[in-house]
């Protein structure tokens, strides 16, 4: 999904599937993740989509999680100020992140804190693209990465090990298990 993103903002300067066709690719992408998921699974990733958009609800309204931003239409419907469709984006990467973490055998919590690193990783790729040309929030609080502020990087971070905490609190996730 990023890779076509990025390549066709490369090839052709603009971004894929413009107005209402990126909420679209973003609920397919999650449906499909859900659909394939096993039973399990689905109750675990609807659970971090709900957490992930709650944080950015909060976010959006106060501004100190990620710093101060606002969505555009791009990915509408909005409700409570952010895409609906969040809720995908949110357990996709989540799901992604536990899928490469599987061949792993390390300690919860040390997988707790390598899953909230390479989520921050992830946002560090995504957040440019997404901001800029696609168009899909705008910074109100600017900063020195790309213009977006440090601290949101902190808050993927935290929101994120908390997500994986409670994943491994309330699921207690075997490794065994397909993810």
């Amino acid at each position: 999904m990023l890779s076509g993103a990025i390549a066709s903002h490369v090839l052709w300067h603009q971004a894929p599937l413009q107005g209402y066709g990126s909420a679209s690719f973003l609920f397919i992408a999650g449906t499909l993740v859900l659909v394939t998921a096993e039973k399990q699974a689905r109750k675990r990733l609807a659970l971090t989509g709900l957490i992930g958009f709650v944080a950015e609800v909060i976010g959006v309204h106060y501004g100190w999680l990620f710093g101060r931003y606002s969505y555009t239409e791009v990915l509408a419907p909005n409700w409570l100020g952010a895409p609906i469709v969040m809720i995908c984006a949110w357990f996709i990467l989540i799901g992604y992140v536990n899928q490469m973490l599987l061949q792993f055998q390390i300690a919860a919590w040390i997988e707790v804190c390598i899953a909230g690193a390479w989520m921050t990783v992830i946002d560090l790729l995504i957040d440019p693209l997404a901001a800029h040309p696609f168009k899909y929030w705008n910074w109100i609080e600017t900063g020195s990465y790309y213009g977006i502020p440090l601290r949101n990087f902190f808050g993927w971070f935290v929101v994120s090990v908390m997500i994986f905490s409670v994943e491994k609190l309330f699921f207690r996730t075997r490794k065994a298990q397909n993810q």
